[in-house]
């Protein structure tokens, strides 16, 4: 949706037998009122905080905007308590090949500090970009390998 905020209620997405991919709000930019954004915000922290096989989080951010505060507080939970993340650099075809290659490295090098599993790369799904890096992801997480970090 070209609507920020389009997202205002957990969708359970059924992908496999019991493999389900989970649809969250909006936690970052939304056009809705501050009163719904913080219902979303407390019913987000409930979700992840009582999801036991929570595998893994997939982060969507727009490349021109990476690492808003509200991303970086993400990260920081995430981490503290031992979930991998996968950050999705969403509109990627937005910049050219060589700036969107750059603005990935820059992302990779500042979430070097979190000192947890995470995972940087560009995606879209105009171009198809990162589509199987995603699913190979995806995949990892279902059938508990580990991976390593590229």
């Amino acid at each position: 949706s070209k609507t920020p905020g389009r997202t205002q209620l957990i969708n359970l997405f059924e992908v496999a037998n019991g493999k389900r991919l989970v649809d969250l709000p909006g936690y970052g930019y939304a056009a809705v009122q501050k009163k719904i954004k913080n219902q979303w915000q407390h019913a987000l922290n409930d979700y992840l905080n009582k999801r036991e096989c929570l595998k893994g989080l997939v982060v969507l951010m727009d490349i021109r905007h990476p690492l808003k505060e509200s991303d970086q507080q993400m990260i920081s939970w995430a981490v503290a308590v031992d979930i991998p993340i996968f950050l999705l650099l969403t509109k990627a075809d937005k910049l050219a090949t060589s700036a969107a290659k750059a603005q990935l490295n820059k992302v990779r090098e500042a979430v070097l500090p979190f000192m947890g599993d995470i995972q940087v790369e560009n995606f879209s799904s105009l171009k198809k970009t990162g589509i199987d890096k995603l699913r190979a992801k995806l995949d990892d997480w279902f059938s508990g390998v580990v991976t390593a970090k590229v």
